[in-house]
């Protein structure tokens, strides 16, 4: 199986370019248009985890700031920045462990477009 999946961006959004335009004829789809929609779907959700993350470590960054000493105030605080750089790093292995089981089966795959 050869198959070369293009990485995720805006502009192509989630479904393959062969499914998209007003003139499609061809909707017979194999097993590369659907490694490519997961691909897709996984780029486009790396998409909102960055942002979500850094709004999670201000987020807490802010409960730290306003603490004024509140011991609960600052435990939350930490526990939200810890919980943002776990969740990303738990998302960048995961992405890492598809890419490698993607070239596994012999898909040419970029899963997260800057690694």
């Amino acid at each position: 199986m050869a198959c070369t999946i293009k990485p995720y961006s805006f502009s192509t959004g989630i479904t393959p370019e062969k499914f998209q335009g007003s003139e499609v004829t061809n909707l017979s789809a194999n097993w590369c248009d659907f490694l490519q929609i997961a691909s897709n779907i996984i780029g486009f959700l790396y998409t909102l985890i960055i942002p979500l993350a850094v709004l999670m470590v201000v987020w807490g960054g802010f409960n730290l700031m306003i603490a004024s000493g509140d011991e609960t105030r600052i435990k939350r605080g930490k526990t939200i920045i810890k919980s943002a750089i776990i969740g990303v790093v738990i998302s960048l292995g995961a992405g890492i462990l598809i890419g490698t089981i993607f070239k596994a089966i012999g898909v040419d795959a970029s899963i997260i477009p800057w690694l």
